[in-house]
């Protein structure tokens, strides 16, 4: 039962790009196909339950608790989005490894809200005979602003 939120989660997901990626045919400057995604309370909940086994009110799954807290509403664990992201690049990028994730929180991500996490490749090149390239990644909410950015590197196959 802790998957049905997950399993929703790529339901609504828009196809991504059915063009084979690989290591030779990105250039610097590619945007990654960007999907949209409402990430819901009962996604949120389906989490909190897994990650901390703790049923108790706190600003990611209770508004009085998040209001409390000076908090528009209950807001998505920063591990969600980084999984929403991480995901995005994975299934871009087919068979490479996702070597490293770094993210500067920059807002709050909110419940029930569309965001746009997308991508843009900013360097390529071999590091010690493996092909690897840096993107800079974005969730953004639908006013466009930037809730999250970060960098991260994917490894392909040699």
């Amino acid at each position: 039962s802790h998957c049905k939120g997950v399993f929703r989660a790529q339901e609504q997901d828009q196809p991504m790009s059915n063009t084979n990626i690989n290591y030779n045919n990105i250039e610097v400057g590619d945007d990654i196909p960007s999907i949209s995604r409402s990430i819901d309370t009962v996604q949120v909940l389906n989490f909190v339950d897994v990650w901390t086994g703790d049923p108790k009110p706190t600003r990611f799954n209770d508004p009085d608790t998040a209001t409390k807290e000076g908090l528009a509403g209950p807001i998505v664990p920063g591990l969600m989005t980084m999984a929403f992201i991480s995901r995005l690049l994975t299934e871009w990028a087919r068979g490479a490894e996702l070597k490293t994730l770094d993210v500067v929180f920059r807002g709050l991500v909110l419940h029930n809200i569309t965001h746009t996490l997308s991508g843009i490749v900013t360097d390529k090149e071999i590091t010690d005979g493996a092909p690897q390239i840096q993107c800079d990644v974005f969730l953004e909410n639908p006013e466009s602003t930037r809730l999250i950015i970060g960098k991260a590197i994917l490894e392909f196959p040699k």
